[in-house]
């Protein structure tokens, strides 16, 4: 599943001095006056909903053992990635100041649905569920973890560029591109 390599992805891309210029950019006084705002998405919104989802269909598909199922996996399937590429993240505004609290929200919404889906893996393999149902929640994860980096990389690109990190970081390599030997 890609969601367990997801932290250490967010580790090698964002080096302590980029979310050092977040952390700095955040505490902007004349930003935090204006009360400017930057375009982000609904991270927090999104994780919190996945995982009720991902309780929601453990309890269902609990629920249906020994009964007939009306609603064939694949269509479950289906709807289930459709809902998640076109609903589960919205744009939003939010403050400067608030810009670490979107990281955080990035790192343990993580951790969290981690946690949630090994609870419900487990729960729905005791409880004896078919093993089509609980291989399942990994295709629904890969997709979500695939939708949540088309939102979150683009914006913390944006979030970087806002900072000043990525010029700073363009501007180092032009430098050392720059360096001509010199011969005495």
């Amino acid at each position: 599943m890609k969601i367990h390599s997801a932290l250490k992805e967010f580790a090698e891309t964002y080096d302590r001095t980029a979310i050092q210029s977040i952390e700095d950019i955040s505490r902007d006084i004349a930003l935090a006056n204006n009360k400017t705002k930057i375009k982000v998405f609904t991270i927090k919104e999104g994780f919190d909903v996945f995982s009720e989802f991902l309780n929601g269909y453990a309890n269902y598909k609990i629920e249906l053992i020994g009964k007939e199922d009306k609603k064939p996996q694949s269509l479950i399937v289906d709807h289930t990635k459709s809902y998640i590429k076109e609903q589960l993240f919205n744009e939003c505004d939010i403050l400067y100041g608030d810009l670490p609290l979107f990281i955080e929200g990035y790192v343990n919404g993580v951790k969290s649905l981690t946690g949630v889906v090994d609870d419900v893996t487990k729960k729905m393999m005791e409880a004896g569920v078919d093993e089509e149902s609980v291989s399942s929640i990994n295709e629904f994860m890969d997709t979500f973890i695939d939708r949540l980096h088309e939102s979150f990389n683009p914006t913390m690109n944006h979030i970087l560029w806002a900072s000043g990190y990525n010029s700073r970081t363009a501007l180092r390599k032009k430098e050392i591109k720059e360096l001509k030997p010199v011969f005495l």
